[in-house]
């Protein structure tokens, strides 16, 4: 029997859904990427509407004069649940990381040498640039429509597609900017060097694991993210802007 679609996108299923509208041609046709995309569908289809709901009652409750503190409040909470989530995803989830070190250890001895530890974590790092660039450009989009709510500001549908293409192409370049300088080969060379603690030229998986999870945590973690916003709405006010000039002041109200 076929399963439901909405399965095969839980946790690191097979499923292979098509890039996002906007995005084909920057995925690496691999296991890796496939797995950011499929956890994408998942956070997206579980989180992302539970999230609108409490933020857009939060903030009828700050209009209805509760104050700003019940809307900050909540979307504190909001952050910091984005946070645990993205810990579940293909970015992070031990279950995934596990799948991606079986596609790589060709002879399943368990262990991988250096070179071929090497080879994954290009790969890792050159496929997540989709996840990356769908992740902020989101994260973007929703502080835009949470600035326009406090503006009284409601782009019609034409607007919103213009201002998603803009903020998409800002991620999509300083994304790749900064995925690009940690898959150099100097920053690939000081990551292994941080997972193979005793210099042995090779990994247990075991090991990869645990070291390699704490490296993306460091480099691709939530405050990563937030910078990487927070310069994508730096590089893209100007055009958002003049996408509706006449209901938007020349004020930052992004970040």
């Amino acid at each position: 029997h076929i399963r439901p679609q909405q399965e095969t996108w839980m946790g690191c299923g097979n499923s292979k859904p098509p890039p996002p509208s906007g995005m084909e041609g920057m995925t690496p046709n691999n296991e890796i990427s496939q797995l950011f995309l499929i956890d994408y569908k998942k956070m997206k289809a579980n989180y992302t509407i539970k999230w609108t709901g409490r933020l857009m009652e939060a903030r009828i409750r700050a209009e209805g004069g509760e104050g700003e503190e019940v809307l900050w409040m909540v979307e504190k909470q909001v952050e910091e649940e984005k946070a645990k989530v993205q810990k579940e995803t293909a970015v992070m989830n031990a279950e995934c990381l596990e799948r991606i070190w079986n596609v790589y250890d060709k002879d399943k001895s368990g262990t991988m040498d250096k070179s071929e530890v090497t080879m994954l974590m290009k790969d890792y790092f050159s496929s997540a640039i989709v996840y990356f660039n769908l992740l902020v450009t989101d994260r973007t989009m929703e502080k835009l429509k949470g600035a326009n709510g406090q503006y009284g500001i409601t782009p019609n549908e034409k607007h919103t597609k213009k201002i998603r293409k803009v903020i998409e192409k800002s991620a999509k370049k300083h994304i790749g900017i900064w995925l690009g300088e940690i898959n150099s080969k100097d920053t690939i060379e000081k990551i292994y060097s941080a997972i193979d603690k005793d210099g042995s030229g090779t990994l247990e998986k075991e090991e990869f694991l645990k070291e390699f999870r704490v490296v993306i945590e460091k480099r691709c973690g939530q405050k990563q993210v937030e910078k990487l916003r927070k310069i994508v709405v730096r590089d893209t006010e100007r055009d958002i802007l003049e996408i509706y000039t006449a209901t938007v002041t020349g004020k930052n109200n992004l970040a």
